[in-house]
């Protein structure tokens, strides 16, 4: 996503302009998904529209201004493009992430939160990194909580699966029992 892009056509709001879940998000550091643009629909929500007004339900005149501007890139086409591209990343540096094992190279105008990347990932604190090596760090620490659980839940329900085994030998045993003391078990 064109983040930059549409942080300037939003007149350098100081909300984060992000992408996550096939949603254009606009948000505060209080809520990130403030509003947001789905992008198979272009359906503009406000996270606080509890009673479905759409824009009437918006209050403050920034908001409203990008509400209106998306409203407008919606009806030109010109949001599909910013959705789907990627900032030029001249003049940016390099952040890193490191997800499901792969260390992942972004760019950034600034560091960390409330900061979006040149494809748009809105950047936290604890999962973004100034080197590849501490992406690393984080990568393996992370992946060596994830396997903690991952076994701890297994040994779980191994013991879980003995149980109900024994149990089902249990009513085996029971069921072979209680056939025997029908009459027709001792007329054969």
């Amino acid at each position: 996503m064109q983040s930059r892009k549409l942080r300037k056509i939003l007149n350098d709001t100081g909300y984060a302009v992000h992408y996550r879940d096939g949603k254009l998000c606009i948000g505060s550091p209080m809520c990130s998904e403030l509003i947001t643009v789905d992008s198979g629909t272009s359906i503009i929500k406000y996270a606080l529209d509890t009673f479905h007004e759409g824009r009437k339900s918006v209050s403050s005149e920034e908001l409203l201004f990008i509400w209106d501007t998306l409203t407008a890139l919606i009806k030109s086409g010109e949001i599909k493009s910013i959705i789907e591209g990627n900032d030029p990343t001249d003049g940016m540096f390099p952040v890193y992430s490191c997800d499901d094992g792969e260390v992942v190279e972004r760019f950034a105008d600034e560091f960390g939160w409330p900061h979006s990347t040149h494809d748009g990932v809105l950047m936290y604190n604890n999962t973004f990194f100034r080197t590849r090596e501490e992406a690393i760090k984080y990568g393996i620490r992370d992946l060596s909580y994830g396997l903690e659980s991952i076994t701890e839940s297994i040994e779980g329900k191994e013991e879980q699966l003995q149980s109900m085994k024994q149990r089902r030998d249990r009513y085996a045993e029971s069921i072979k029992h209680l056939k025997a003391m029908l009459p027709e078990a001792h007329e054969r």
